[in-house]
């Protein structure tokens, strides 16, 4: 039996760096194109036969949804992201100064709670029991939810997204997203996805004190600098790559149109050539048929008795 974790794909609260439990935001769009490129990349599990479970809240349910449809599913309030309480939409820096968010911080027993909220182990005593039941339910299963990080002090996304440098590497990289998506070049999609992998942005990192120390022991780059100059010629070699296919003159919106427009041309010749296919049967049986009755000798008909 088969446990898939998957986390949603990137909120808006992700993208501006705030604690998000009980806030219920949705997606981003670049969080949209990331869950749609994993997807055609064909990087997820297929649903058949698989239990399909989210934590309810919208982010997990619109990942679901991208992913597979309208599919079946339980939502498990269990799972839900961790209930932040008074830091609920807050970046570090509005909490650094606060006592009470330093000692939630600092503390290694998961006891302290957010005030109004939860704390790690309130947490884990309502995750582990429904793991636990998903675990012993008999059958594979795969449940979107809301892992979180615990690198560096401010235990969030801003060891990834937490400067310039970052943020313009993403930006670029996403600026072709959708020219991306809409490819069919396997290798190409492969690539983007190596290109998303969160050692190149953690490298870019330039955060000081004892998260810098750590981030410096893990680079293989000399400075944040130097790991930023390598992931930008390296996207840059990428995106020559994605024009070829796709010129950036054409917008995104035109280009999805007319890849559209094919795509339902082929489509359509697939159903007239299948069409003809099935008459040309139709036809040769019929003639195998008639042919079979025009050689079949007629039936004499019965002698007469003499009176």
């Amino acid at each position: 039996m088969k446990i898939y974790l998957i986390r949603h794909g990137i909120s808006i609260a992700n993208e501006q760096i705030r604690y998000a439990g009980t806030w219920d935001v949705p997606l981003s769009e670049n969080g949209v194109r990331d869950v749609e490129m994993k997807r055609d990349a064909g990087l997820y599990p297929k649903k058949d036969g698989i239990r399909l479970i989210t934590s309810g809240m919208r982010r997990t349910e619109e990942t679901l949804r991208i992913i597979y449809g309208d599919a079946e599913h339980e939502a498990i309030d269990a799972f839900r992201e961790m209930n932040f309480g008074s830091f609920e939409q807050k970046t570090y820096y509005d909490l650094k100064d606060d006592e009470r968010y330093s000692r939630w911080l600092d503390d290694k027993t998961g006891l302290v709670r957010c005030p109004d909220g939860e704390c790690r182990h309130d947490v884990a005593e309502r995750v582990i029991p429904a793991f636990y039941d998903v675990l012993h339910g008999g059958r594979d299963s795969l449940v979107v939810m809301h892992p979180i990080s615990n690198a560096d002090e401010a235990r969030d996304v801003s060891a990834w997204m937490g400067n310039k440098l970052q943020n313009e590497a993403i930006n670029k990289l996403y600026s072709v997203a959708e020219r991306v998506r809409l490819c069919d070049d396997r290798r190409l999609k492969q690539d983007w996805c190596y290109l998303q992998a969160s050692d190149h942005f953690f490298y870019m990192s330039t955060k000081h004190m004892a998260d810098g120390s750590a981030h410096a022991m893990f680079s293989p780059y000399e400075t944040p600098y130097q790991a930023f100059t390598n992931y930008m010629n390296v996207l840059s070699d990428f995106i020559v790559r994605v024009e070829d296919q796709y010129p950036m003159e054409i917008e995104n919106e035109e280009l999805n149109s007319l890849l559209t427009t094919i795509r339902n041309q082929e489509r359509e010749i697939n159903t007239l050539n299948k069409e003809l296919s099935s008459m040309r049967k139709n036809v040769e049986e019929y003639n195998v048929e008639h042919k079979g009755r025009e050689e079949k000798p007629a039936k004499k008909a019965p002698a007469k008795k003499a009176p």
